[in-house]
């Protein structure tokens, strides 16, 4: 049982961990395209 629970936690640590890396990388390419529009502009 506590192993489980264990095992869960991890699960779900992952899945945040990705969320967050996907958000970051968004981050990272929407303000590099904002500075890319500027210098265009």
């Amino acid at each position: 049982m506590f192993r489980n629970n264990i095992w869960n936690y991890l699960n779900i640590f992952k899945i945040e961990k990705e969320i967050v890396l996907v958000d970051v990388e968004s981050f990272v390419l929407t303000s590099h395209l904002e500075a890319f529009k500027k210098l265009v502009k």
